[in-house]
């Protein structure tokens, strides 16, 4: 099997040089991820972001907390694309 088919919570939280591109990469090798955190990986757009929420469908939670790009528009944005996802965003 290719890539990590059976992978359904992912912790990334404090990467700070995690790229879009990388995370994009990593959660296309499994069509079951259900959680998803990335505290501070300061490095991420809301492209990426916009492009997880789009394609993984089997999410069910997305940690964003100390995402610059993530801001009060970003996050309404994520929101409509997927209403039925748990976010979790504070604003501090």
């Amino acid at each position: 099997m290719i890539g990590l088919p059976k992978l359904r919570v992912i912790k990334l939280s404090g990467l700070v040089k995690l790229g879009d591109h990388t995370l994009m990469k990593l959660t296309s090798t499994s069509k079951v991820i259900e959680h998803l955190e990335l505290t501070k990986c300061e490095l991420l757009t809301e492209y990426s972001l916009e492009n997880i929420l789009k394609t993984v469908h089997s999410l069910s939670f997305i940690d964003l907390n100390g995402i610059p790009a993530v801001t009060p528009q970003v996050l309404d944005n994520l929101k409509a694309i997927r209403p039925d996802l748990l976010i979790r965003r504070y604003m501090f």
